[in-house]
């Protein structure tokens, strides 16, 4: 067995000393290999514990821009997925909209994980009170979901990137906000 103790800690102070090293040696790393992909999105998950949202955001922008000139695209979900969650934990819900719309007009190959980019954006648009927008995201979800659950997406895609909601409550939430988004459309026949 091997035992790795680079991420146990006694105390909340030992905790953050460990992701402030954590962040000087994957900086380093960019600053000696500015195409390693990987250390983006390590990078930014650092960033999620120290609470730096405009670190997040710029080190997932920065990711995706090499992401594009290099050969190899197995991170861009990942770094998105970062970037989508950094979006919304700041509550910046038009500008996650906008990015995750974009995805699904832009790429129809990676339809597994689409399933977090339109539980948050299902979850942006309600709290914007664009209702429309909220039960087209979460109409999609539940689609995508049926699929994923039927075994008719690629699966290997999950591989790639990181997802959080292919769980049978995350469908159930998906559905009551869908049904209150339908609701508050004054459709009560989808609701």
């Amino acid at each position: 067995y091997v035992h790795l103790y680079g991420y146990v800690y006694r105390d909340e102070e030992e905790k953050m000393r460990k992701y402030r090293r954590n962040l000087e040696l994957l900086e380093k790393e960019l600053e000696e290999n500015p195409a390693d992909l990987k250390a983006y999105h390590q990078l930014s998950k650092q960033y999620f514990v120290v609470k730096d949202n405009d670190k997040i955001r710029a080190c997932c922008e920065r990711g995706l821009q090499v992401e594009r000139e290099h050969p190899s695209r197995i991170w861009r979900l990942s770094i998105l997925h970062n970037l989508i969650q950094s979006l919304f934990d700041e509550g910046k819900y038009e500008e996650l909209l906008q990015k995750t719309e974009e995805l699904f007009r832009t790429d129809p190959y990676t339809e597994i994980s689409w399933l977090d980019f339109r539980y948050y954006a299902q979850l942006a648009a309600f709290n914007l009170k664009q209702y429309e927008r909220s039960a087209s995201h979460g109409t999609e979800y539940l689609k995508a979901y049926e699929k994923y659950r039927a075994g008719k997406l690629d699966k290997d895609m999950l591989l790639f990137g990181d997802h959080y909601y292919l769980k049978p409550q995350h469908r159930e939430h998906m559905l009551r906000l869908t049904g209150w988004a339908f609701y508050r459309l004054d459709d009560s026949e989808k609701a």
